[in-house]
């Protein structure tokens, strides 16, 4: 008979010196070390009076950590609360989980009732729930960061606070903390298929793009292959001017579940950021078919928008407003998140001067998330600073946008693009110079955004209001170069082409 022994200080440990008496068992029957580290299912401690409650949690709990399975966390986690209605920690990883699938609303509700529940939680629970709850239920990412501050020091071995930490300091732009927290996390988990793949853009964010490589041939043969990696070794591809590598990654996600859209939609606008508009929008509609194939009609939907703002960017404002009226009757923003796709709509019906339409949703989004960091300080001011523009009054818009100075980084280029248009606007050529250089000089993080492409257009002309007619002219060459296969008939890029002429 083979028997293992285990020691513990006081009953909250018993659970976790039952899982490890368990392994210690196995490996005494044979079952060798790699198994055991693969298959080991621990069992996780959680403030409940119900086994079976307990049971469901950690089932659910091991489909999100270590399946990466969100989707079949729900019924098990939905399970433990049936059977504990005040399970909060069941209630927190059920808002993780509904997160994760895009329920903002789902995620929102259980994220908050988890929150009320906390009192009666050990520290180290309470600060989870408090963190989750912060970060992605209202999105308050100092109230976040404090409270993951707090956690590393009260679980120095767990991975998740610096998994999130990374995210947060992604999110202010600070890219060298959001790879250290990375690393962290990873070294507390190396097999975190997560992780992994997100070492791989932290990496091409820092231009660090070996070590990005490397990361990504690391989690491939470790067997963390991911959707999730697979996109960001396209942005890899699309940083180190690849073309190959990015057809590589589109066809290893043709007709895949999730992925394949998705690829379809970033390749889209790859398409747009060198002005063959045409092959974009026939991109675009594949991967919209294709969401709403899979029933995915809220990423329809996102696609959508993002297509409407690349048509507003371009100057075609009919193809933009036809966009966004297949938008009409889309749900609100979502709780639990800050109503990113309602931004972008937004940001379109700015550019085509729909002013009444950006000035109802940035009231709804500063009214619906009061608490959330991004939408308050980036994009409600960015909106209201465009309108600003549009009326004619650029130093308003200057003043709207030094909230966002913290954030210009993060994976929004717009609050730098429009400061730049502000800029110009006030003839103030050296300032506007500086900003569309910001975006020039970042293109390991503003990627295929079309604002990559068209700062080089608006750098030529904020030297013309310089009067500096050799950068002007270099600046205007270099982006006719960017899209010396761009579709003839894009409004700016014909209007691009008159104002070089007139330098000559």
């Amino acid at each position: 008979m083979v028997s293992a022994e285990a020691r513990v200080s006081d009953k909250n440990r018993v659970l976790d010196s039952l899982s490890k008496a368990a392994s210690e068992i196995r490996s005494k029957l044979g079952e060798s070390l790699a198994s055991v580290r693969t298959n080991d299912t621990p069992l996780i401690q959680a403030a409940t009076p119900s086994l079976e409650a307990l049971k469901e949690y950690n089932l659910g709990f091991q489909r999100i950590v270590r399946r990466n399975d969100d989707e079949g966390a729900v019924p098990f986690l939905q399970r433990a609360i049936q059977l504990d209605p005040k399970f909060a920690m069941a209630y927190c990883m059920l808002g993780v989980a509904y997160r994760n699938i895009g329920e903002g609303d789902l995620a929102f509700k259980n994220l908050r009732r988890a929150y009320e529940l906390r009192e009666g939680l050990s520290e180290e629970e309470k600060l989870t729930v408090q963190s989750f709850y912060f970060d992605w239920a209202v999105g308050d990412l100092e109230k976040a960061q404090k409270s993951l501050d707090q956690e590393v020091q009260v679980r120095p071995l767990e991975w998740g606070p610096h998994n999130l930490l990374s995210a947060i300091y992604a999110d202010f732009g600070q890219y060298q903390k959001a790879l250290a927290e990375t690393l962290e996390s990873l070294r507390l988990n190396p097999d975190n298929p997560i992780d992994r793949a997100n070492l791989v853009l932290r990496s091409v964010f820092v231009n660090r793009f070996e070590d990005a490589r490397k990361a990504a041939d690391d989690a491939k043969t470790r067997g963390l292959d991911s959707a999730r990696l697979r996109r960001n070794l396209y942005w890899l591809s699309f940083a180190q001017n690849d073309s190959q590598g990015m057809a590589e990654e589109l066809e290893w996600s043709r007709g895949m579940l999730g992925i394949g859209h998705l690829l379809l939609d970033i390749q889209a606008g790859t398409e747009a950021y060198f002005g063959r508009l045409g092959k974009a929008r026939a991109l675009s509609r594949r991967a919209v078919d294709s969401a709403l194939r899979e029933g995915e009609k809220m990423v329809a939907a996102e696609y959508e928008t993002e297509a409407a703002l690349r048509e507003a960017l371009l100057g075609n404002s009919t193809e933009a407003r036809r966009r966004l009226l297949t938008l009409v009757g889309h749900s609100r923003p979502a709780n639990g998140g800050e109503g990113f796709d309602h931004y972008t709509a937004a940001l379109a019906m700015a550019y085509v001067g729909d002013e009444k339409g950006t000035q109802g949703i940035a009231d709804e989004l500063s009214n619906r998330f009061p608490e959330n960091t991004v939408t308050q300080l980036v994009f409600v001011p960015t909106l209201r600073a465009k309108l600003a523009i549009n009326r004619n009054q650029p130093v308003k818009a200057l003043d709207f946008l030094e909230a966002a100075t913290p954030f210009e980084f993060d994976d929004n280029t717009f609050p730098v693009y429009i400061r730049g248009e502000a800029y110009l606007a006030a003839r103030r050529g050296g300032d506007a110079v500086v900003e569309f250089r910001k975006i020039l000089d970042h293109k390991q993080i503003v990627l295929n955004d079309l604002t990559g492409a068209l700062a080089q257009l608006q750098l030529g002309r904020a030297y013309v209001i310089q009067g500096d007619r050799a950068k002007a002219k270099a600046a205007y060459q270099d982006f006719l170069v960017l899209w010396k296969d761009a579709d003839p008939d894009i409004p700016i890029y014909k209007q691009a082409k008159a104002e070089y002429a007139k330098l000559q």
